[in-house]
């Protein structure tokens, strides 16, 4: 502690300072709060699944071929001792939403022989083919099938109901502890003028203790006096640390973190107005407009 309570005082005079207004000091918890860039990320990370869940009924491309020849001995002059054969099919699979899948092929082959009766050598085949498969029973259906998609989109929702949750709740710390930091402050002026009136009280008393008016009694009081104005000092500049340091947490703003040493002052005066509510009104709305209650809907 300092030696003399002058010297307490006089140590907050030199700190380096900056201005905030209520606007720049929500700006700064939008733009780098860190709780809200977490937040930001699970709309992301939702729709990443809901694209997930899509992604079921996307076609596919499928191309598959075979290669094989022979060679081998024959007893007769009608069969074929060399061949070769050679197989490629393109298709799609197209999956429905009701739970079948329809497939479209176009198997195209080539077969050539040395067998001397075969009326077309090298013989070409191109067909396409057409297939239907689908469930009867189980998991028949378009609502069975989609079931995922659903709970992919309700999560998806959630989640923006939780990000405009913590954007509220984190715009309602903003305004509370902006307006908490300037109320310390303000109670700050309040007590270093107690200080200055409690000073002048004691030089008063000593004075008219010098003169014999006053028992000593009163000088000590007058001290006593004193202390307990340097205690509130000291408890409002603690209380106006806590809230800076509160604040400075929540807008995150560079070079103004919690562990800098720049004092924030408030810039922007109160402007307190009164509301009358309805109460059962209020409810009603808080009740179909809340995003806590929309999530527990959803």
């Amino acid at each position: 502690m300092p030696a003399t309570p002058e010297a307490y005082l006089d140590r907050f005079q030199n700190v380096e300072q900056a201005d905030l207004s209520i606007e720049e000091a929500r700006a700064g918890a939008l733009s780098n709060n860190l709780n809200l860039q977490i937040s930001l990320l699970d709309p992301t990370i939702a729709a990443q699944s809901v694209d997930e869940e899509e992604a079921r009924w996307e076609s596919t491309f499928n191309l598959s071929g075979s290669l094989a020849s022979t060679d081998s001995p024959t007893g007769s002059r009608l069969d074929s001792a060399q061949s070769d054969f050679a197989r490629v099919e393109p298709s799609f699979d197209i999956p429905m939403r009701t739970g079948g899948t329809v497939s479209v092929g176009l198997p195209v082959t080539r077969s050539e022989t040395n067998n001397e009766f075969s009326t077309l050598n090298p013989a070409y085949t191109s067909d396409l083919e057409i297939s239907l498969t689908h469930q009867l029973l189980r998991n028949a259906g378009r609502r069975a099938n989609t079931h995922p998609l659903r709970i992919a989109a309700y999560n998806s929702q959630i989640s923006s109901a939780n990000t405009r949750l913590q954007v509220i709740q984190q715009l309602s710390a903003v305004d509370r502890q902006y307006w908490a930091l300037f109320g310390q402050r303000q109670a700050l002026v309040v007590r270093e003028e107690e200080y200055r009136v409690a000073e002048a009280q004691l030089a008063r008393a000593r004075r008219q203790f010098n003169a014999g008016s006053v028992a000593q009694i009163e000088g000590t009081r007058a001290e006593s006096g004193l202390a307990d104005r340097i205690d509130g000092i000291i408890r409002a500049r603690t209380n106006i640390t806590t809230a800076q340091r509160e604040l400075k947490r929540i807008i995150n703003i560079p070079g103004l973190d919690v562990e800098s040493g720049t004092e924030l002052v408030p810039t922007s005066p109160p402007e307190p107005a009164r509301f009358r509510f309805d109460r059962d009104a209020l409810a009603a709305e808080a009740v179909d407009q809340r995003m806590e209650m929309l999530e527990l809907e959803l």
